[in-house]
C-alpha cells in the first residue's frame, strides 16, 4: 500500500510539474504578445508622425530660405534692415494645434527677424541656410511645439496598453482554463488507468517499438518475484529477463537462444501465446499482442 501511495504521489507530482511548465509557457507567450501589441502602437505613431512633422518643418525652413534669398538678390544692400518686407515674404500660416516660430539670423549671429507665437516646450527645430551668390549670408530657423504630439502619443500609448492587456487576458486566461480542464481530465483518466492496472489479476507490460518498457503493473513484478519499483520505464526486454533470472525465477542462466526467440515473438505482427514453466513449478501463460506503433 505504501509503494502504491508513493507511486500515485509521484504521478501526481509529475502531472503538477507538467501543468506548471505549460502554464509558464502560455503566460510567457501571452506576455510577449501583450508587449508587442502595447509597444507597436506608440512606437509606430511616434516614428511616423514625428518623421512627418520633421520633414514638414524642414520644408518650411528651406522654402522661406529660398524666398529670403530671392529678395536679397533684388535688394542686396542692407537686407538685414528690411524687416517689414522680409516678415511679409516669410509669413507662416499658424494653427492652434501646430504654432510655428521663425527666426532669421545673419552670419554675425545677429537676430534679423523673429515672428510667430510664443511656444511652450518641448520644441522641434529645423534650419536652412540662406544662400546668395554661392555664399551663406544667414540662416532660417523654424520651431514648433510638440505638446500636442506628446499628448496624442500618451493617448495612443494608453489605448495600446489597454489592447495589450486584453490580448494578454485572452491568450493567458482562456487557454489556461482549457489547459486546466484538459489536464484535469487526463489526470483523472491516468488515475483510473493506474487503478485498473494495479487491480488487475493478470500481469501486464507495454513496450515501445524499440522493445523498451513503457508501462508495467505490480502484479507482473510479483508474479516473477520482483520488488515494486525494480522495473522502470526504458528498460529493455533483455534487462527485464536478467532481473527475473536474478530473482530466481528460472533455474540457471537464460540461454541467448531463449532471449532471441522471445524477441522474435514480441516483434511479430500477429498475436501469440506462450507457456512458461517457472523454477518453483508454476506455469504461466503469456499472451503477446501487437499495438499501434509496432509496440
Amino acid at each position: 500500500m505504501k509503494m502504491r501511495a508513493l507511486k500515485s504521489f509521484r504521478i501526481s507530482l509529475r502531472a503538477r510539474f507538467q501543468r506548471l511548465r505549460m502554464r509558464s509557457l502560455i503566460a510567457a507567450i501571452g506576455l510577449a504578445v501583450a508587449l508587442v501589441v502595447s509597444l507597436a502602437g506608440p512606437i509606430g505613431y511616434a516614428t511616423v508622425i514625428y518623421g512627418q512633422r520633421a520633414e514638414l518643418l524642414s520644408f518650411k525652413a528651406q522654402l522661406n530660405a529660398g524666398r529670403v534669398a530671392k529678395y536679397i538678390f533684388a535688394n542686396d544692400r542692407l537686407w538685414q534692415y528690411q524687416r517689414v518686407r522680409i516678415a511679409e515674404i516669410t509669413e507662416l500660416p499658424q494653427s492652434d494645434d501646430e504654432p510655428n516660430r521663425l527666426r532669421i539670423i545673419d552670419t554675425s549671429q545677429r537676430l534679423v527677424l523673429e515672428q510667430g507665437a510664443a511656444l511652450s516646450g518641448p520644441l522641434m527645430r529645423r534650419e536652412a541656410p540662406i544662400l546668395f551668390r554661392g555664399a551663406v549670408v544667414g540662416r532660417i530657423e523654424i520651431a514648433t511645439s510638440l505638446t500636442s504630439f506628446f499628448a496624442t502619443l500618451a493617448l495612443v500609448t494608453i489605448a495600446s496598453f489597454a489592447v495589450g492587456g486584453v490580448a494578454y487576458s485572452a491568450i493567458r486566461v482562456l487557454p489556461l482554463r482549457v489547459l486546466d480542464r484538459t489536464l484535469g481530465e487526463l489526470e483523472t483518466q491516468n488515475k483510473r488507468l493506474d487503478a485498473a492496472l494495479s487491480n488487475m489479476s493478470e500481469g501486464l507490460c507495454m513496450f515501445d517499438s524499440e522493445q523498451r518498457l513503457e508501462v508495467c503493473n505490480e502484479r507482473y513484478t510479483r508474479m516473477y518475484g520482483l520488488l515494486p519499483g525494480q522495473l522502470k520505464p526504458g528498460m529493455t526486454i533483455s534487462e527485464i529477463l536478467r532481473k527475473r533470472t536474478d530473482a530466481g525465477t528460472y533455474a540457471g542462466e537464460i540461454p541467448e537462444a531463449y532471449v532471441q526467440d522471445l524477441l522474435t515473438v514480441v516483434t511479430g505482427d500477429k498475436p501469440t501465446t506462450k507457456v512458461q514453466e517457472l523454477n518453483d513449478g508454476r506455469v504461466i501463460a503469456v499472451k503477446y499482442r501487437p499495438i499501434a506503433g509496432k509496440g
